[in-house]
């Protein structure tokens, strides 16, 4: 094969080329890419793929126009849920190798793992069509045994990927052939367990759990896999060895890295061998950890059997509203509020999903409903009605009730916070910064989403910009990126855009705004931060 075609060593096999150097004053900066290359793909291959990205970056950083190391860098992002990340990469790829495979392959499994089914299918055939070009020409025989795997792995996987599509969409022949296609070839990417697991998921869709259990163990034998063990202990349960299928799911809770499955498990084969609240404590540990994984229709029916069992709607309702979910944390907790009416906490949380669902309106009614019965504490109250007063925009009202909150419990530090809100509000940024700073070291040090700690440092950067403090304003603005485990509120970088801009650092401004716009495309405030960096360009002088 020629050198040409291997410039699609991308994709999870992430064949290492030996690269090409040209002129000995760029030999140094080509042998330190390719090692970091190499270095990158040991440790995907390894699944350490947070470590792969800085590496495949790194490489990028050196030579940014080698597809292999797109390729890289992009399945990094994959690997680790960054899916439109990974897309621009792999589109971006195709774009410079329309006679690779390596870009196709990507955006197959790009568009598979959003559901887009058409547009992974289009790709995964051009994928097969590749491979079948290769394995048709006159020189297949003469292929060296690298560019053989690599040729066949390609074939299997596209295979795959078409067989997971029609078993996704009920077309189990379909399904069936190409899944046989796909164990027809070697795959180097990730091997033959996957395929045989959905082959697993094809007869347990159609209930022959035999079959089922036999090629999730074949699965197994070649890689351990806690989601492929767990759907063997299914197949066992349905086969009715309810006991078997207890001790498989015991291990996975126990000693695996991910206890959902096992606990999901134990959920069903307890109550059905009749330790029922084994089983109940086992469902409060797994909406503990996440609610969303037992957020099932079976787990449904289970719990609407019985009183007790319902009352785990709080539960759900109470992570829920952590996570910032407000619809669900509101349908939770219609469920449960029929069954105890007096229970403040839930009627607490009530209050603010219908602030944040339905408008201030809603939420100052429900609070204003709390107070009347006198079921919760004044200041929790207080502080509800004074936020619905606050989004009303009617501050001076708002202020008296988070003064009140704060007379009756000078714990209640997101009162004390919000009065800083009323200030910002008004105008007055010199109070708003004082009263923030004063509670600063009283904020949670992580948040999982934008909530009133987030505002409260958002309102003292913009404070700080307001009165001129450019460099605190910064600060502030880091510190709240900082809250985030997972940044991706356009307010982070824009109010950092701006602090960055009045700093003159006007590439890291640029660049702040661009990421603010990549999160929310038509945010007007960066918008205005780029005009504002083009107008400045054409001030400055030329040097």
């Amino acid at each position: 094969m020629k050198a040409r075609r291997m410039l699609i060593g991308g994709a999870i096999g992430l064949l290492v080329m030996a690269g090409l150097f040209s002129g000995c004053a760029t030999v140094g900066r080509q042998y330190n890419a390719w090692s970091e290359y190499r270095t990158g793909v040991k440790l995907f291959r390894a699944e350490k793929y947070g470590e792969a990205h800085e590496h495949a970056k790194a490489a990028v950083a050196i030579l940014p126009d080698r597809p292999e190391f797109l390729t890289l860098l992009g399945w990094t992002l994959f690997r680790q849920s960054r899916i439109e990340e990974a897309r621009k990469l792999f589109t971006r790829v195709h774009q410079m190798d329309k006679e690779g495979v390596a870009g196709a392959q990507g955006l197959a499994w790009a568009d598979y793992a959003q559901g887009k089914y058409d547009s992974a299918q289009k790709w995964f055939f051009e994928q097969q069509k590749w491979a079948k070009d290769h394995m048709e020409k006159s020189d297949w025989i003469y292929y060296g045994p690298s560019d053989t795997l690599y040729v066949n792995s390609i074939r299997s996987d596209a295979a795959y990927g078409l067989g997971l599509i029609a078993l996704a969409r009920g077309r189990a022949k379909e399904s069936e052939v190409f899944l046989k296609e796909a164990l027809a070839y070697p795959n180097d990417f990730a091997g033959h367990g996957p395929i045989l697991t959905a082959f697993g998921d094809f007869y347990f869709k159609r209930k022959d759990y035999e079959k089922a259990r036999l090629h999730y163990e074949k699965a197994l034998a070649l890689k351990e896999d806690i989601l492929t063990d767990a759907k063997r202990a299914w197949s066992l349960y349905h086969l009715g060895d309810k006991s078997g299928a207890d001790q498989v799911f015991l291990r996975l809770a126990s000693s695996s890295n991910d206890r959902r499955p096992g606990l999901y498990g134990l959920v069903f084969t307890r109550h059905d061998l009749g330790k029922v609240g084994e089983a109940k404590e086992r469902l409060k540990e797994l909406i503990r950890i996440d609610p969303y994984f037992a957020d099932t229709t079976d787990l449904y029916n289970l719990i609407v059997k019985t009183r007790d069992w319902r009352l785990l709607w709080k539960d759900f309702a109470e992570v829920y509203f952590e996570k910032g979910d407000f619809s669900r944390a509101a349908f939770k907790l219609k469920g449960y509020l029929p069954l105890s009416k007096q229970d403040c906490v839930a009627r607490l949380m009530s209050g603010w999903c219908a602030l944040y669902l339905q408008g201030p309106k809603a939420g100052l009614a429900e609070f204003t409903s709390l107070s009347d019965q006198g079921i919760c504490p004044s200041d929790q109250v207080a502080t509800g009605k004074g936020a619905a007063l606050l989004y009303l925009n009617r501050l001076d009202e708002a202020g008296k009730q988070f003064e009140k909150a704060s007379r009756e419990n000078p714990g209640n530090v997101r009162a004390a916070v919000a009065l800083g809100a009323v200030a910002f509000m008004k105008g007055r940024h010199k109070e708003a910064i004082e009263i923030y700073k004063s509670n600063l070291s009283l904020l949670p040090k992580e948040e999982n989403y934008f909530s009133w700690p987030s505002h409260a440092l958002n309102n003292l950067g913009w404070s700080y910009i307001k009165t001129g403090q450019y460099q605190e304003a910064f600060q502030t603005f880091q510190k709240l990126q900082a809250l985030h485990r997972n940044a991706v509120y356009p307010a982070i970088y824009d109010g950092r855009g701006w602090a960055l801009l009045h700093l003159k650092r006007y590439q890291e401004a640029k660049e702040a705004f661009e990421q603010a716009l990549r999160l929310a495309p038509k945010y007007d405030s960066s918008l205005s931060g780029l005009a504002s960096l083009k107008d400045l360009k054409k001030k400055r002088p030329v040097s």
